[in-house]
């Protein structure tokens, strides 16, 4: 895992989680990034929006819209096809 891959971020409940950037899609107007969790035991994406805030800082924000959640996850899909093994 290449460090420049990884950012970490604050759970719900304060406690810094690294996740490893997958990939990164522009879907309907907005960033996603597509994460996973630096345990080794990981073993699920997570799909995150990347917006900006009012100090042109990038924020991970959780993504409600589960038609764009699909989305993104089969762009990711396509893209990575060469890379991991899909289970439907």
């Amino acid at each position: 895992m290449d460090n420049e891959n990884v950012i970490v971020l604050m759970d719900e409940e304060g406690n810094e989680v690294a996740l490893e950037v997958l990939d990164e899609i522009e879907y309907e107007g907005k960033n996603y990034g597509v994460f996973i969790s630096t345990d080794e035991n990981a073993d699920e994406v997570i799909i995150l929006e990347i917006a900006e805030d009012g100090n042109g800082e990038a924020e991970f924000l959780s993504v409600d819209d589960e038609k764009a959640l699909e989305a993104v996850f089969a762009i990711f899909m396509e893209n990575a096809k060469d890379d991991f093994d899909f289970v439907e």
